[in-house]
């Protein structure tokens, strides 16, 4: 879903997106000078982001390639690595909609965005003070482009649901994790704080190796706060 937020974020740029799901397609995706710019987050599918920008730094048909951070597991540590390894900017997830798009001219150079029709309007029934502020937040007033990426949400919502049950009936919490990182950021973007401390909340447990029955238990509070979510915009 955040990848779907970039995507139509930057849609009215001059520019040729592709999405690439996991390091793998990456490299395959990847020819030599045929990028101007890489933005990722730093922990997926198959391996950590920081590997792959080492072996970009030291491959000589990549090695000034810009590469933007966009990431919600931002420490020192990663800073320092960034700085180390020469990265453009380090964007903290979710970044408003004005942030990426001036990050990503700054990087480019693009100069100006090019006016494209407006996305098709998605009204949501979110409550207006929460869709207001998610809008002003996190996609530069622009209504249109929330009640779109809205729509996305709520279609991906009920599939992050099933992982987060099946992770709880399995006692995988590594899995468990994951799924409250996802939803953490991304019910923050569109504007549910509750809902996103929730995640986060699960998340920390998660990582700490709190008891099941915990886990269980901030499962269903985040579970029950997702199900209303995706009640209230059908």
């Amino acid at each position: 879903m955040i990848r779907r937020f970039i995507g139509m974020a930057l849609a009215e740029l001059p520019i040729e997106l592709t999405h690439a799901p996991c390091i793998a397609e990456l490299w395959r995706q990847l020819e030599p000078g045929g990028a101007d710019l890489l933005i990722s987050d730093l922990m997926l599918p198959d391996g950590h982001a920081m590997d792959v920008f080492r072996a970009l730094r030291q491959d000589p048909s990549h090695a000034r390639l810009p590469i933007v951070i966009l990431s919600a597991g931002l420490t020192a540590a990663v800073h320092a690595q960034a700085a180390e390894l020469k990265v453009f900017r380090v964007l903290e997830k979710p970044v408003p909609y004005a942030d990426l798009i001036a990050c990503v001219e700054q990087a480019l150079d693009a100069g100006r965005i090019v006016a494209s029709a407006a996305p098709p309007d998605a009204a949501s029934r979110l409550g207006a003070t929460q869709r207001e502020r998610a809008i002003a937040d996190h996609f530069g007033s622009r209504a249109s482009l929330f009640d779109e990426f809205f729509a996305s949400c709520v279609a991906q919502l009920p599939l992050d649901v099933e992982a987060g049950d099946r992770a709880c009936a399995s006692g995988d919490a590594a899995a468990l994790r994951r799924v409250a990182h996802n939803l953490k950021a991304v019910l923050l973007l569109i504007g549910d704080t509750e809902a996103h401390v929730l995640a986060r909340r699960l998340e920390q447990a998660a990582a700490a190796h709190q008891a099941q029955a915990t886990l269980d238990a901030d499962w269903r509070r985040l579970r029950s706060r997702v199900d209303a979510l995706c009640r209230a915009a059908g």
